[in-house]
C-alpha cells in the first residue's frame, strides 16, 4: 500500500481527530485530555514519497524542570517509540518515522502506525519526569 495524504485524513476521521492542513504539506492533529495531561499535545505528521511516514509530537506550554536530557534518555531507554529528544528551544519532542512496505494493509497501518503514533506519546509526556521508582511505584498501584 502506499501511503496518501487522502488516505492518512480518513484514518484520522475513522479516529475522530481533528486535523488541520499546513502549508508546508504536514497535518497537525491535537488533543487535549485534562484530566491526565494538563497540556495541548499537538502531533504533526509529514508523508515522504509515498513510502515514508513522520510523526513528531509536541507538548505545548510544558516545561519540565529539571535535567531534560537525562529524562529523555531515561524515557528513551524505557520505550522504543516514540523516540524523544529536546529541540533547539528546550522543547520535549516525541518522535516516530516509519518506512511503509508496499505489502501492508490499510487496516495494519491505521492500528499499527497511525493510531500509536498519535496516542503513545501522551503516554511519554505523562511518565517523562517520573524516575524509574516512582513510575513502577504507579504500576504497583494501578495493578492492585
Amino acid at each position: 500500500m502506499i501511503i496518501t495524504t487522502d488516505f492518512l485524513k480518513e484514518c484520522l476521521e475513522i479516529l475522530d481527530l481533528k486535523y488541520t492542513e499546513l502549508d508546508d504539506g504536514r497535518i497537525a492533529v491535537s488533543f487535549y485530555v485534562e484530566d491526565t495531561f494538563p497540556y495541548q499535545i499537538v502531533t504533526f505528521i509529514r508523508i515522504y514519497d509515498d513510502t515514508m511516514i513522520s510523526f513528531s509530537s509536541q507538548a505545548f506550554d510544558y516545561h519540565p524542570e529539571g535535567d531534560l536530557l537525562m529524562m529523555a534518555n531515561r524515557h528513551n531507554c524505557r520505550c522504543h517509540t516514540p523516540a524523544c529528544y529536546i529541540d533547539s528551544d528546550g522543547d520535549v519532542i516525541m518522535d516516530r518515522t516509519y518506512i511503509i512496505d508496499a505489502d501492508v494493509s490499510p487496516h495494519y497501518l491505521l492500528e499499527n502506525v497511525i493510531r500509536p503514533s498519535i496516542y503513545l506519546p501522551l503516554d511519554g509526556f505523562i511518565y517523562f519526569e517520573l524516575s524509574n521508582e516512582e513510575l513502577e511505584a504507579l504500576r504497583e498501584k494501578d495493578n492492585e
